[in-house]
């Protein structure tokens, strides 16, 4: 080893020694030493003395240590000031609400997740006069939950919900939102709060029992629901007592109660286990999705299925007739003008008068006596015949009702 850094090493030796506090003395050298070139790894660079900061941790007795750590790049130091200055009222320190902006961005910037949280949750709110960044915030709760923080995991929980929910007003209960986007949030809030309770979140275990009660992307599950709130009521003494209406919603019945204990006991033993044992019993309860039904009859009663059937043999294949008289009449009646063009040469002219009586006669008699058979009802009917015994017109009339039998079938 060269000399100098012999010599190096051998004082930072002695100042551990010495030191009362070992992380404040790393702290301080990092700050001593130099940034390192552009690209390449090493500590990271220390923030030069901020003014305003000295001066707000000044006046709220905020340790000095503290801002000389954050100062020197400590991403743990400086999400730590940043609390302290978004807990200051800001008519008491000033320009606290851009500090603890400013803290935020530098230690999120490093991966701190819990840093990552409360930013993305402030840009999302407006906490303390931050910018509303709805995308960013968006990404940066991501981020923090990615890496099981728990603060994350709550507020993207409550994030979600509240875009996927909404309650009318004088309303007692939400109504979920049905649109794509809103069932994919719904979906992941309890997943989410899942996570973050089996990190020990109280906040979370008593969300948890709120939401699957409410059937927020879950199968509804009052047992379930009733017993996570068991283990709120000792977890999460402190939100119980500020939301009494649904600590009594949630109290297991009677009847209810033997199963509810037995279950919290079974998550409490170890809450790591809670969203599979939850997981679990979720998909126990949920009933496979339904076959693609092959045909109208699988899908209904066997009574149900044949008259459906029926129905569709009566519109596509009607029930075919016997023949008789009447369809003779119509045919003739159909035929009544190229009959009395055949027969004007031959008959003469009162003849003809005649024949196309007898013609109009036979082709009315047959469209009263054919449409019988096709259930019309009689003033229907009695309009037709009179119709087809019109000159010009019963043939048009007598082919109109033989087109419909024909459709209709007969069989001989």
């Amino acid at each position: 080893m060269p000399p100098p850094l012999a010599a190096e090493q051998a004082r930072l030796r002695a100042g551990l020694r010495v030191a009362a506090d070992v992380v404040a003395y790393v702290d301080a050298e990092l700050q001593r030493a130099p940034a390192p070139a552009a690209g390449g790894g090493g500590a990271v660079p220390a923030t030069p003395p901020d003014a305003a900061t000295a001066a707000a941790a000044t006046a709220m007795g905020i340790d000095p240590a503290l801002v000389a750590r954050a100062e020197a790049g400590s991403a743990q130091a400086q999400c730590k000031l940043a609390i302290d200055f978004l807990h200051a009222k800001e008519a008491a320190v000033p320009g606290s609400g851009k500090l603890a902006l400013l803290w935020l961005e530098r230690s999120a910037a490093q991966g701190q997740s819990l840093a990552q949280a409360l930013l993305g949750e402030g840009l999302l709110r407006g906490w303390r006069g931050f910018p509303i960044d709805m995308e960013r915030g968006i990404a940066l709760l991501e981020a923090a939950a990615a890496a099981d923080d728990v603060d994350g995991l709550n507020y993207l929980a409550q994030f979600l919900y509240e875009k996927s929910v909404r309650r009318p007003p004088g309303a007692d209960r939400i109504e979920k939102r049905s649109d794509p986007t809103s069932l994919r949030y719904q979906a992941r809030v309890p997943e989410l709060l899942m996570r973050a309770a089996a990190l020990g979140s109280p906040r979370a275990l008593f969300w948890l029992a709120v939401r699957l009660y409410d059937e927020i992307g879950t199968p509804r599950d009052d047992i379930a629901a009733k017993a996570v709130m068991q283990l709120a009521r000792t977890r999460a003494a402190k939100l119980c007592v500020e939301e009494p209406e649904a600590l009594a919603l949630l109290t297991p019945t009677p009847a209810e109660s033997a199963e509810v204990l037995a279950l919290a006991r079974e998550l409490g033993a170890d809450i790591k286990h809670l969203p599979a044992l939850l997981k679990a019993r979720h998909a126990a309860r949920t009933p496979p999705p339904a076959p693609a039904v092959a045909s109208r009859a699988t899908s209904m009663p066997a009574s149900a299925a044949q008259s459906e059937s029926d129905l569709a043999d009566e519109s596509d294949d009607a029930p075919r007739r016997a023949f008789h008289g009447g369809h003779v009449a119509l045919v003739i009646g159909a035929l009544s003008l190229a009959v009395l063009l055949t027969a004007a040469p031959s008959v003469g002219r009162g003849g003809l008068k005649v024949l196309m009586l007898l013609v109009s006669f036979i082709g009315a008699w047959g469209v009263w006596r054919s449409t019988a058979d096709l259930d019309w009802g009689e003033a229907k009917r009695a309009f037709l015949a009179v119709l087809a015994l019109i000159p010009g017109v019963g043939f048009i009339v007598c082919v109109a009702v033989l087109l419909r039998v024909v459709r209709g079938g007969v069989t001989g």
